[in-house]
């Protein structure tokens, strides 16, 4: 038959002769469903909590329990196809709300991770599109191109499109920590470590979904706020050329627009254009001994009438008898 009523339990069965409850619809091989058409569902525990008139395709419940263990959303994508279940994406750059696979290092346009069985699906009647993950537990394609990925580290993007990588790798003897502040998908729920360190390889971890900013401070550091947030603008700054190491900036060229101060004295431009010309015109120079032998020096035209000069030599330089300390040699 194709309805079944029981008479002992009142249970009514619709493609099936054996209903466990009060409707059940198919018999658990064949598929069946339920349309309902201009209309709403409404499960309650009491006589209350459904409404008079319930709002056409709406679903009213006191709890809902889901087997999958995600919420995504349907996103436009030209790469419906080759966008795989795991692989990490971003906003396309020029068409709003269209995303594409990540494929640069701290990418600040990603915003997920591509849903493989999501539990609910927003927008499931968009066409061309992908479920991108916004929260739950979700398989996430991730390599070891920043280290090896530990329980609880955050991941982003990586140079491989669609992988993901440790947000902040840990320093070692041979490599020094690589932590930039920026975008991550999400905290691994597994470690992955493959046996080679050296070589890139890829795997699947569980992950958590979390998109947000974040500092991406060494773990090993284990900082206050205060100093990821300090380790954040250094960082910034690094990228505009000003470097600073225990106290001492460094940069390539220093621009000031009005003063230039330390402590209270301060200088302006036309005082210190006078400073620098002052100095170079009265600038004496010593160069050393040997430099003067090999300068070609062109002497001062000599009056006529001086006929000769006098010049001492310490007897050292004309190899004189000890007795004789000078002598007086006459130039014309």
């Amino acid at each position: 038959s194709i309805i079944y009523a029981s008479g002992t339990t009142g249970n009514v069965g619709i493609g099936t002769t054996t209903p466990a409850y009060g409707l059940v619809v198919g018999d658990g091989t064949t598929q069946k469903d339920i349309f309902v058409a201009k209309g709403g569902l409404c499960v309650d525990n009491n006589n209350a909590g459904c409404p008079a008139t319930p709002t056409q395709g709406t679903i009213y419940a006191v709890a809902t329990t889901i087997t999958g263990i995600d919420v995504a959303e349907n996103y436009f994508t030209e790469d419906s196809t080759s966008l795989e279940a795991g692989e990490v994406v971003s906003l396309h750059p020029e068409k709003p709300e269209y995303i594409v696979k990540a494929s640069a290092p701290y990418d600040e346009r990603i915003v997920g991770v591509i849903s493989t069985a999501p539990g609910v699906l927003l927008g499931s009647n968009a066409t061309s599109a992908r479920p991108v993950a916004l929260a739950g537990r979700v398989p996430v394609k991730v390599s070891n191109e920043n280290g090896p990925v530990k329980i609880g580290d955050y991941l982003t993007s990586s140079e491989i499109p669609g992988v993901a990588m440790a947000a902040c790798a840990k320093a070692s003897a041979a490599k020094r920590a690589t932590c930039e502040p920026g975008r991550v998908i999400g905290v691994a729920l597994e470690p992955f470590s493959p046996e080679d360190p050296n070589s890139k390889s890829m795997g699947r971890i569980q992950v958590f979904i979390n998109p947000h900013f974040n500092l991406n401070t060494p773990p090993e550091e284990n900082p206050s706020l205060l100093d990821r947030f300090t380790r954040a603008v250094k960082i910034a700054l690094q990228k505009l050329g000003l470097i600073i190491e225990e106290g001492v900036a460094t940069l390539r060229k220093l621009v000031v627009k009005e003063e230039i101060c330390i402590n209270e004295t301060c200088i302006n431009e036309d005082q210190l254009k006078a400073l620098l010309q002052g100095q170079l015109e009265s600038m004496e120079v010593q160069l050393p001994y040997e430099e003067l032998l090999e300068t070609v020096v062109t002497p001062p035209p000599v009056s006529q009438e001086i006929e000769s000069m006098e010049v001492e030599l310490p007897y050292e330089e004309l190899l004189l008898p000890p007795s004789e300390e000078s002598m007086e040699v006459q130039l014309p």
